[in-house]
């Protein structure tokens, strides 16, 4: 005979043989255990003070993530001897307070099972889906054109992810990273300085529909307008004006870099390939002899340094005024 009690108390089975002997009775107490009342929460909690902690229920996270689980009993549940947690992954803890790390997206049940001490009844309460661990969102972007040079400093970029992306945060640097504009399109465009070439980071960050985040560091490169500026004349007599002929430049390459000055009849009287030296009108570099006043003969040959085979020789005349 099977039976489930409805509550604590004395059961009695009586059995007859349907003849005139005695029916033969047993009784017993039965006790019915009070069901036990538990809940349990994924719980990142902050020590505010020595005695005090402030604790928020998290239930997610972006890529691989450690989530902490507590269990919460009602005041009146039985005392208990033994738990058991099963993170949906195959893997178990049987720590009162525990901690759990998941590797691989998806969306994880977590059950917990507690045994009483009274009775040894084991209860149990699950939460489908309770964790759920996002993939963060792939990204990538192409930049157009690369490089770029002064003055055509118009940047093209294209935003690609996998993701349901609902937001594209575009930031634009200069080459010291201070902030020089941002967006929030996907495809967005934009002027960098005409006046300064460099590398220029930007920032993209994108945020998906799970809220998850992901960003990608880049450098722009816009290389300088190859430029030459020579003066026509100078005055060297010490004044603190025009003292001085030398020329200067953007996108000069240092290394390849030749300067040299003539006389009337052709002849070298100084020459340098130092692009920060200057002609005071001597002979020579530590020349004693300076040049009487006229026009001097200059042969200019500088490269460019961002751009392989790119090449100017300069002839000119400057005029020495004292």
């Amino acid at each position: 005979i099977f039976s489930t009690p409805p509550s604590t108390g004395l059961y009695c089975v009586s059995v007859t043989d349907d003849c005139e002997t005695p029916a033969s009775t047993a009784c017993d107490t039965i006790t019915i255990e009070e069901p036990v009342e538990f809940d349990f929460r994924s719980l990142l909690c902050e020590y505010i003070t020595p005695d005090s902690t402030s604790c928020v229920e998290v239930f997610r996270s972006c890529g691989p993530g450690s989530f902490n689980f507590y269990p919460e009993l009602a005041p009146s549940s039985a005392s208990i001897q033994g738990y058991l947690w099963s993170f949906g992954d195959q893997t178990y803890s049987n720590e009162l307070v525990t901690s759990h790390s998941y590797e691989q997206p998806g969306f994880y049940d977590v059950t917990l099972n507690v045994t009483s001490q009274e009775g040894g009844c084991v209860y149990s309460l699950t939460k489908p889906t309770y964790i759920k661990v996002y993939a963060p969102p792939t990204i990538d972007f192409a930049i157009s054109p690369q490089p770029a040079r002064i003055p055509d400093t118009e940047i093209e970029f294209l935003g690609f992810s996998d993701a349901d992306v609902i937001l594209w945060d575009w930031t634009f640097y200069d080459a010291s990273f201070d902030s020089i504009g941002f967006s929030y399109l996907q495809n967005p465009g934009f002027n960098y300085p005409t006046n300064i070439g460099g590398l220029y980071p930007v920032i993209l960050e994108v945020t998906d529909i799970n809220g998850c985040t992901s960003s990608l560091t880049r450098s722009v490169e816009v290389q300088d307008l190859f430029n030459l500026f020579i003066p026509t004349s100078f005055t060297p007599n010490n004044d603190g004006t025009n003292d001085a002929f030398f020329v200067q430049g953007t996108d000069i390459d240092p290394a390849r870099f030749e300067f040299e000055i003539y006389n009337r009849w052709g002849q070298i009287i100084w020459q340098t390939t130092e692009p920060e030296d200057a002609w005071y009108g001597q002979v020579g570099e530590n020349g004693q002899h300076f040049v009487p006043n006229g026009p001097y003969s200059y042969r200019v040959e500088v490269h460019s340094l961002q751009e392989e085979g790119l090449r100017k020789e300069v002839f000119g005349v400057v005029t020495l005024i004292r």
